[in-house]
């Protein structure tokens, strides 16, 4: 069954049931989501814990996909992932976390350049 809405939480359980290698903190979970609600992938809102939000308590703060109808579209220089990253301070050529390694630049490049 295909969830409407999860917690963090939910979200984290459901990763680490499906694969149980999967190394990410509930923090960086967080992180992840904060940047996606930033990007307007997706909404954070609270549970009325009725309809979609049936799996989730209420009052409970959850999220969910935002519909593709309701999606603003930016230019592409409006969404380079650095602008929205929680570790842009750490972030350095030729550091632990760079633009070489990250996932989120390469995906928003489309190749695999590096």
């Amino acid at each position: 069954m295909m969830l409407k809405a999860a917690t963090s939480d939910m979200i984290y359980k459901g990763m680490k049931k499906s694969d149980r290698n999967i190394m990410y903190t509930m923090q960086q979970i967080g992180d992840i989501l904060q940047s996606l609600v930033i990007d307007k992938e997706v909404e954070e809102i609270k549970s009325t814990g009725k309809g979609d939000f049936a799996n989730v308590p209420a009052g409970k703060v959850c999220y969910r996909t935002v519909q593709s109808s309701s999606r603003t579209q930016v230019g592409a220089l409006a969404s380079i992932p650095c602008g929205v990253c929680s570790r842009l301070r750490d972030c350095t050529p030729d550091g632990e976390i760079s633009p070489r390694n990250c996932e989120y630049y390469k995906q928003w490049l489309g190749a695999e350049y590096f």
